[in-house]
Order: structure tokens, then C-alpha cells, then sequence
């Protein structure tokens, strides 16, 4: 059983590995051509479509396509980060949750005594 999970999960990977080389090349392809976006985001919707089913699967390739495309045509903004703003980030990630957990706790705790003097049964 486990064997086979690995091998599903596997599979899985590979494929999805392969689905966006194949979407990298197609946008390369496309791009050579000078006609990538005219090609791929104007003329890519299909009129003669009349199941429901068949126009979600449209939308979701086409919304996929575009995202892929534009993850390929501009780098990460993390990539061009220095040595300095990388170790920024975690520094101000951890202050702002600390603040967070600070403010939460501080508006708290005037609230605990009402909240049990509410809730005490009168009697």
C-alpha cells in the first residue's frame, strides 16, 4: 500500500513536472513567433463550446496559460533581493507577529474578569 502511494505521488510529480515544460515551450514557441499574447489571450476562446463543463475547462486552461506565461516572463522578486533585504524579512515577519500576539493578548485580558462575572449562574 505504501509502495503504491509512493509511486501515485510520483507519477503525480513527473507529470506536473512535465506539463510546465510543455507550457514553457509552447510560450517560447509562441513568443519566436511575436504573436504570444494576440495567439494565446485573444483568440483562444472557442465559440462553438455548449456543455457547461466543457467552458469551465476552457476557462481553467486558459487562466492557466496566463499565469504560466507571465511566472516565465518576469523573475521572482525574491530573486533579485540582496543579502540584506533577505534577512529583513524573516526579522520583520517575526516582529509583526509578535506584535500581533502582544495586542491580542493585551485586549484580552480586561475582558477575561467580565466575561466570568457574565457567565457566573446567579443564584
Amino acid at each position: 500500500m505504501l509502495l503504491t502511494g509512493i509511486l501515485f505521488f510520483d507519477a503525480i510529480r513527473k507529470w506536473v513536472t512535465e506539463d510546465q515544460n510543455s507550457k514553457n515551450i509552447n510560450s517560447i514557441e509562441a513568443e519566436q513567433a511575436n504573436i504570444k499574447f494576440a495567439k494565446q489571450f485573444l483568440c483562444c476562446w472557442d465559440f462553438g463550446l455548449v456543455k457547461e463543463s466543457d467552458v469551465d475547462d476552457l476557462q481553467c486552461t486558459v487562466g492557466s496559460n496566463m499565469t504560466t506565461l507571465l511566472q516565465v516572463r518576469r523573475p521572482s522578486a525574491t530573486a533579485t533581493r540582496d543579502r540584506e533585504a533577505r534577512l529583513a524579512a524573516p526579522r520583520q515577519r517575526t516582529l509583526s507577529t509578535l506584535t500581533n500576539v502582544a495586542l491580542h493578548a493585551n485586549t484580552q485580558t480586561p475582558l477575561s474578569p467580565l466575561c466570568s462575572h457574565m457567565c457566573r449562574p446567579s443564584g
